[in-house]
């Protein structure tokens, strides 16, 4: 069910891309080329969906060329014609799926929010949009890490953009001066496994991400900000939802588990 879900956004997005081309008029005066494009973009977006699917089935170890052409219903030869191999076709949907958290992020209007209030509200919007999509959540945090070449190549530039946003806590106050790039990436790889390790688990139930916000939240200002803020942060209810009740809140990390709670002591 997760996988399909996942896989028509994956689709869905693309059919819009669609859509706005046929009305922007792309094609127009071409004729058949313009044609050939729209069915081109419509079979990768079958594909890309076909492999959301597979890789939740069958893993990224076992997900094969034949597994998300049958998926898709799409032939061997266009699959070809689209993507060189498996593993730009996962890449493809790795930078999609990431280009759909930057549209929910755009959309939550973090710009102009102090530092600290923008790393709460984007990993509450990414936090509702792995927990909601499991299954793109996975290709995102665990089938990237499994990948080769131009997978690791995606996922390098989804981290980087992670990194550049984390590191900007070196210009808001004091303490975050004596913070290098490093601790932004230290900061980061910490709060992706703990992710990967929730979502790799592949339990029947929606994996509890959202919970998870205040203990986030506190280990990536606790360099920057010190540990005041980060207990503030932690200590903080989470958001409400849509329909006007709480998020679940998970079992809270420790000072014993949470990789970072002693590290990078920028003073």
């Amino acid at each position: 069910m997760a996988a399909s879900r996942s896989a028509r956004r994956i689709a869905s997005g693309r059919s819009a891309g669609v859509a706005g081309a046929r009305r922007s008029g792309a094609g127009r005066g071409n004729g058949s080329d313009g044609r050939e494009r729209l069915v081109a973009e419509m079979q990768r977006s079958r594909l890309l969906a076909g492999a959301v699917r597979v890789l939740e089935e069958q893993g990224y170890e076992h997900a094969t060329i034949a597994h998300i052409t049958a998926r898709a219903r799409v032939s061997r030869r266009t699959f070809y014609e689209l993507f060189p191999n498996r593993e730009q076709c996962v890449a493809a949907v790795l930078r999609d799926a990431a280009e759909q958290v930057r549209m929910e992020l755009e959309r939550a209007d973090l710009a102009g929010l102090p530092w600290h209030a923008q790393v709460r509200g984007g990993l509450w919007t990414i936090l509702c949009f792995l927990e909601r999509e499991p299954a793109l959540g996975r290709v995102l945090v665990v089938h990237a890490l499994r990948g080769s070449g131009p997978v690791l190549a995606a996922r390098e530039e989804i981290v980087a953009e992670l990194v550049a946003l984390v590191d900007a806590g070196r210009s808001e106050g004091a303490r975050g001066a004596g913070c290098t790039t490093l601790t932004a990436e230290g900061v980061v790889g910490a709060a992706l496994a703990i992710l990967y390790s929730r979502l790799a688990r592949r339990e029947p139930r929606r994996p509890q991400l959202t919970g998870l916000l205040g203990d986030l939240t506190a280990t990536i200002v606790l360099p920057y900000l010190g540990s005041a803020v980060a207990r503030r942060e932690q200590a903080r209810a989470l958001p409400q939802s849509a329909n006007g009740k709480q998020t679940r809140h998970v079992q809270p990390m420790t000072a014993a588990v949470d990789p970072l709670w002693r590290v990078c002591r920028c003073a």
